[in-house]
């Protein structure tokens, strides 16, 4: 149950990033009170810290049971992507690391559904 749980924090952190970096340029131009807030690196580093340390912890938890490599390919391609757009101010990699990462909990999910004889 708290893995679900884990699992789908770790994909609205994801994806949360993905729509703050996507949306950003957007809410700044038609809301510049806003820029201040929506534009804050904090909020940026909770973010992509947060959804990387999930990923990291619970995709790795799954490949020790079942040795499916995809997932963790798909967490490397996202987390570079993610720490390269955060620490070089490209949105465009980090939004494309937030929907990788995503990439990588579906798939992880998809292979855990159809996995017979364990329990999760």
């Amino acid at each position: 149950m708290q893995q679900k749980l884990s699992e789908k924090l770790g994909m609205v952190l994801s994806i949360g990033c993905a729509i703050h970096c996507l949306a950003t340029p957007f809410v700044i131009t038609a809301l510049p009170f806003l820029g201040g807030v929506w534009e804050n690196i904090y909020l940026e580093g909770f973010l992509v810290s947060g959804s990387l340390c999930l990923a990291v912890y619970l995709l790795m938890k799954d490949f020790i049971q079942h040795r499916q490599s995809f997932p963790l390919i798909l967490l490397f391609f996202g987390s570079i992507l993610n720490l390269i757009g955060f620490f070089s101010h490209q949105e465009l990699l980090t939004i494309l690391g937030g929907f990788t990462l995503a990439a990588a909990y579906l798939v992880n999910w998809q292979h855990r559904k159809t996995c017979k004889g364990h329990r999760h």
